[in-house]
């Protein structure tokens, strides 16, 4: 079976509008590996999972998930948000998707759009249709 992926175009006014980027899911070790080292740092940080949390809507969870993150001490999670843009390609027009570059994302906001739809894809097996 195949991984999953997904095309994502910004919409968003700016410097980005119009780019189409492809996400792939990252191999399953690769993908528990990352869940694992998140939980932990999200558990050294001191954040509270809370209880009922795998019956919150996927939306809800990364939401949770990203604000969570956020009170990690940034030498850890850097590491963290570099690998989960190593899903990201970037679909040029008229030419194959290449490995994402620095000088690709000229917008914030694209950044934290294309790591809550790797979060989205990967956390698809919480729901129902995953």
């Amino acid at each position: 079976m195949t991984r999953k992926t997904k095309i994502v175009t910004i919409e968003r006014e700016g410097r980005d509008k119009g780019k189409r980027f492809l996400i792939t899911e990252m191999p399953a070790a690769q993908g528990e590996n990352w869940a694992l080292r998140a939980f932990h740092a999200m558990a050294a940080a001191g954040v509270d999972i809370p209880e009922g949390h795998q019956d919150v809507p996927v939306a809800q969870m990364v939401t949770m998930g990203l604000k969570a993150l956020s009170a990690v001490p940034f030498e850890t999670l850097d590491p963290l948000l570099k690998e989960m843009l190593l899903c990201v390609q970037l679909v040029p027009s008229n030419a194959p998707e290449r490995e994402l570059l620095d000088s690709d994302i000229e917008e914030i906001f694209t950044f934290m759009q294309l790591r809550k739809e790797v979060l989205m894809l990967h956390i698809g097996f919480f729901t129902q249709e995953g």
